[in-house]
């Protein structure tokens, strides 16, 4: 058997692969007797004619054609092998040639890959926000706010209470500044955000007065606003509503601080129409150590000390600093990952992204609860215009380069996963359950819930060591119980495990 490979454009492999005619003649021959068990012969038990009988009852084709399917099953494996080729799914029979020589030309999509290059000269600045003072007040203010008596008042509001108001914003512009056409109302927006309180003259008049001016996307429907400068959307909102009454519709202009907080509005003078629906006082609890063991009570075991006030606040700023941590460690990575995506090389075939297409309308119809036709129907497109969207091929290509970068740094910085770790994570899981913890042990157990902590782990040390490439750190030392044979996944994604590279990397691309 002599194999020729060429390599084809969106990473197909062209095998043409020669055989000897005695190869042919064999499969021939267990074709026809394949057929012969399946057709009735005049004068012949079923499977007994001759070759030659058969030949001339169906025609020598129908028999080359079964004798082609057979032998060129037997012929792609042993070609991929000597070719050394992967495959990422099933190659395809593009011809057949009887001369000179029996030759089979397939088509393989190959098993994708990705050089890495430079990629441990990647850097993105870190810079770890940092917890104030402040957002420790917000967080007791919140849990305050949470415990206080509400009552509802028919009185004026003033400064402390609570409104629930429709709210409506629009930027305010001089003549000027209103015929740029940069500046030109949006007659969409204009129209979801236009307020519909007024009556009569009253309304026709107010729908002038806002053509003046431009639609800022403030609009809320119900907003809770605390009237206290803490709480407040924008200095100043507070005194502008103190002694309104429910149902009383107030206006009013302010102006943005100049203020990076503030993002699009920063600098900018906003009309606000404000139809206020309920007034309430709101009285906060005392801040004291009786506080502090009221708002734990429901998270405290039997027996449990309450914690003071101080010890409160300690844990408010463990639970906030690592909820920051968490959230920029996310926005780190995927900062790292768009750079490392950059620098890498990407080779994988066209049917790839189809697969990865599929899977994301499963994914997303499944997620709201619908049949793939559901789906389509409601959107009303067809799954060929799907796959020619450029938003959802952009999509499935960058998902597929994200997960490639993974498995590169997986396989170039060796990360394993050692029985030590995997022991210690399943204790870890298991101490949750508490007295029952030895009763649940039993689940993980198995070969599927060890590899899914595996997996897990796997892709913990690929997240931390795209963290420190980022940052310039050196890689770690390997662990003191690692395995030298620890088993680690590190196939290229094929179509058959899409769903598992997914599920590899959800936490990063959710981010």
């Amino acid at each position: 058997m002599n194999v020729q490979t060429e390599k084809l454009e969106n990473h197909i492999a062209r095998l043409t692969v020669e055989v000897d005619l005695e190869q042919l003649e064999k499969a021939k021959k267990k074709a026809a007797k394949k057929i012969a068990r399946q057709v009735n012969i005049p004068g012949f038990r079923k499977g007994k004619a001759p070759y030659r009988v058969l030949a001339n009852y169906i025609g020598e084709g129908a028999i080359l054609e079964e004798a082609v399917e057979d032998l060129g099953n037997n012929v792609y494996s042993k070609a991929l092998d000597e070719a050394e080729i992967l495959p990422y799914t099933s190659g395809e029979l593009q011809d057949f040639k009887l001369d000179p020589q029996p030759t089979f030309i397939f088509t393989v999509p190959m098993q994708p890959t990705v050089e890495m290059n430079d990629y441990t000269t990647v850097r993105v600045d870190y810079e770890m926000p940092e917890v104030e003072d402040d957002d420790i007040k917000d967080a007791l203010r919140r849990l305050q706010e949470e415990h206080a008596l509400i009552e509802e008042s028919a009185s004026p509001a003033k400064l402390g209470d609570r409104i629930t108001a429709d709210i409506h914003g629009f930027y305010v512009y001089d003549d000027e500044d209103s015929e740029d056409d940069e500046n030109t109302p949006d007659d969409t927006d204009d129209a979801e955000n236009s307020t519909d309180e007024s009556e009569g003259d009253d309304e026709s008049s107010q729908s002038e007065e806002d053509d003046e001016f431009q639609n800022a996307p403030l609009h809320q429907q119900e907003a809770e606003i605390y009237m206290d400068e803490d709480r407040e959307p924008v200095p100043g909102f507070a005194d502008a509503v103190v002694g309104v009454t429910p149902d009383e519709r107030r206006e009013f202009q302010l102006t943005y601080p100049d203020e990076e907080k503030y993002g699009d509005f920063a600098g900018e003078e906003v009309r606000f129409v404000v139809q206020v629906q309920k007034v309430e006082n709101v009285t906060l609890p005392e801040l004291n150590d009786d506080f502090a063991a009221r708002v734990t009570e429901d998270e405290r075991e039997a027996g449990e000390e309450a914690p003071t006030l101080l010890e409160l606040r300690a844990r408010l700023r463990e639970n906030i600093t690592k909820e920051v941590e968490d959230s920029y460690k996310s926005e780190y990575v995927e900062s790292v990952m768009d750079e490392l995506v950059d620098v890498a090389t990407f080779a994988y075939p066209k049917a790839m992204i189809d697969n990865q297409i599929d899977s994301m309308i499963e994914s997303t119809a499944q997620r709201f609860g619908f049949s793939i036709d559901d789906y389509l129907r409601l959107t009303q497109k067809t799954m060929e215009d799907i796959h020619e969207d450029m938003d959802y091929r952009e999509s499935a290509e960058n998902y597929i380069k994200r997960s490639l970068v993974m498995r590169g740094i997986l396989e170039a910085e060796n990360i394993e996963v050692s029985d030590g770790q995997i022991a210690a994570e399943i204790d870890k899981v298991l101490s949750q359950f508490g007295e029952q913890a030895e009763t649940y042990r039993s689940l993980f157990d198995t070969p599927e819930m060890r590899d899914s902590v595996t997996n897990n782990l796997l892709e913990q040390q690929i997240i931390d060591r795209i963290v420190a490439i980022g940052r310039g750190e050196e890689p770690p030392a390997p662990a003191a119980d690692a395995a030298p044979d620890a088993e680690a996944n590190t196939d290229q994604p094929t179509a058959d495990d899409s769903e598992e590279a997914e599920a590899e990397v959800a936490e990063t691309d959710e981010s």
